[in-house]
């Protein structure tokens, strides 16, 4: 298992091509990427990563950034000699993709961002949140988070998936969880989006209902000349309810690039 300093990571796909980085969401891992790892991997390197307190990756003590959680990838980029990306992150991939945007602008040539927020509004919530999986743990949190992820349809239709996703998500160190809950805890980025000027795309599942559709819509209204997509019959983790229309969203997208 290949790793660079506390961060472990994987690389698939065409060693010449363009490096795509894969940047997954609170609680689950590089895994959630399965679905697009053999559509970009034909024409682009794909370079997938636990984010600090995730599976493999390193647990540190404390509360996160998302200027630190951004700061662990640049570190790998570094190390891997990799100068420029197109980057694509779901939920917290997607708030640590707008922190690069804006920290390390040179580094970013494509912009994906699905489940995307600047901002999380109610921050007693995520101050809870932190306090409860640092005392009692992820367990009591599954079931609320599983109906926040995935449509009804989808957990219906999908209970092996769902129930990967659960997996995944208890094996989670606590104290790697409750600290980059605290780093969404303290985002806001809102003043700060219309410095981005990587083009962007941002996907936004209809059902959607932990960043709903019109924090997409906020976004995209900031950022110069991005383009929104909205994807029916999905809900937060919409590459994994809706892998097809998101491939096609995405691929389309890093292509206008080559």
């Amino acid at each position: 298992m290949p790793f660079i300093g506390i961060t472990h990571y994987e690389i698939t796909g065409e060693t010449a091509g363009p490096v795509v980085v894969l940047c997954h969401s609170l609680g689950t891992s590089l895994e959630m990427w399965d679905g697009q790892v053999d559509a970009l991997s034909r024409d682009y390197r794909v370079l997938r990563y636990d984010i600090r307190g995730h599976d493999k990756s390193a647990v540190t003590r404390g509360d996160y950034t998302m200027a630190l959680l951004a700061d662990d990838l640049i570190a790998l980029l570094d190390d891997l000699e990799i100068e420029r990306v197109a980057f694509c992150g779901v939920s917290l991939g997607a708030m640590i993709g707008l922190q690069l945007a804006v920290q390390a602008p040179e580094r970013i040539t494509r912009l994906v961002l699905a489940g995307a927020s600047a901002h999380m509004n109610n921050t007693d919530l995520w101050r809870n949140r932190v306090e409860a999986v640092r005392r009692n743990g992820l367990a009591p949190l599954m079931h609320s988070l599983l109906e926040r992820w995935f449509t009804d349809e989808f957990a219906t239709r999908n209970p092996d998936v769902v129930r990967r996703f659960a997996t995944m998500t208890l094996g989670t160190e606590p104290e790697g969880y409750a600290g980059c809950t605290a780093a969404i805890r303290d985002l806001d980025m809102r003043d700060r989006l219309g410095s981005i000027s990587a083009p962007t795309l941002i996907i936004s599942g209809e059902g959607d209902v932990a960043t709903p559709p019109e924090y997409a819509h906020a976004i995209a209204k900031v950022i110069a000349d991005a383009r929104l997509e909205t994807v029916t019959g999905a809900g937060h983790l919409v590459n994994v309810e809706q892998p097809g229309e998101f491939n096609r969203l995405l691929s389309g997208f890093l292509a206008d690039a080559i």
